[in-house]
């Protein structure tokens, strides 16, 4: 799912708080002796908007039915298959969700593995999503060599924010399992090619100042927070300097989730509503 936030229309008001705290020796640069001649701003466009504009953005759904499927592969954290060993084990992956999103029904996850074909007929991988039992699967030489399973989650169970896949194998080779304890022939792997596909609805961040960087910034490592700072054709000294403080801030914030910046000219501007993520106007009020 690559679509356009709807944070392109809300975002704005969250910059604001920031360059209060940030750009009081920016803010020095734009003094004439006694005399104010231009402080920079971020345009909150919002509240410029035509009637016309106004009348256009009512049509846009404040929720958004969507999906998503990612693999584990595509997350910060499992570049390589995870393998566990012995006759009891686990493992857990784990997963922070945008704040943006209300799950819905119809999510499922897919999990791709392989084990050893000798393995004896009670050994077994169970599935435990945020804490609740959503299946299990039965080890057989016939799914030994990738083979896969795939549950429903229910919608219930999800949480806000972190989110955990647990599993948990009882596994063995001997009759007593306990002759298999720390058996490294009683193993089991689990791909990273292991998937989710995330049903939910986007919806409408609140302009709250209050929850700041949110939702310029979003804890989640399914999704890049996108920021494109508009200047103008002709930037002045004042104008790069808030480029450069408000970047460097960002950066701070987000040091551990993926961030993108892209700072254009307003001539490069194409259609805001056809950008993605989040716009960030910067320009110089002139009183």
């Amino acid at each position: 799912m690559k679509k356009r936030s709807i944070l392109n229309y809300l975002s704005i008001f969250s910059v604001t708080i920031l360059l209060i705290g940030t750009i009081g020796s920016v803010s020095a640069d734009a003094f004439d002796g006694n005399h104010q001649e231009e402080t920079p701003q971020i345009a909150p466009t919002i509240e410029a908007l035509t009637d016309e504009d106004e009348a256009e953005q009512e049509k846009i759904p404040l929720y958004q039915n969507t999906s998503y499927e990612f693999t584990l592969a595509e997350t910060a954290f499992y570049a390589d298959d995870v393998t566990v060993q012995g006759a009891l084990a686990s493992e857990t992956f784990g997963f922070r969700l945008p704040q943006t999103w209300a799950m819905n029904s119809g999510s499922s996850v897919t999990i791709e593995f392989s084990h050893p074909t000798n393995l004896a007929d009670y050994s077994t991988m169970a599935v435990d999503f945020n804490g609740v039992r959503i299946g299990s699967v039965v080890f057989t030489p016939e799914n030994a060599d990738h083979g896969s399973i795939t549950l429903n989650i229910p919608v219930n169970i999800f949480r806000e924010s972190y989110n955990d896949l647990n599993l948990q194998f009882y596994m063995g080779i001997s009759d007593n399992y306990c002759d298999d304890l720390e058996n490294p022939g009683v193993w089991a792997t689990i791909h990273n090619s292991t998937s989710f596909n995330f049903a939910f609805r986007e919806i409408a961040p609140t302009p709250d100042l209050g929850l700041f960087p949110y939702p310029l910034l979003q804890a989640s490592d399914l999704i890049v927070n996108q920021i494109t700072m508009i200047i103008p054709d002709k930037p002045n000294e004042v104008e790069l300097n808030a480029v450069a403080i408000l970047s460097s801030k960002l950066g701070q914030l987000n040091s551990f989730y993926t961030m993108n910046i892209d700072v254009i000219s307003e001539s490069m501007t194409i259609d805001p509503t056809n950008m993605a993520g989040n716009l960030i106007y910067i320009g110089l009020l002139r009183i």
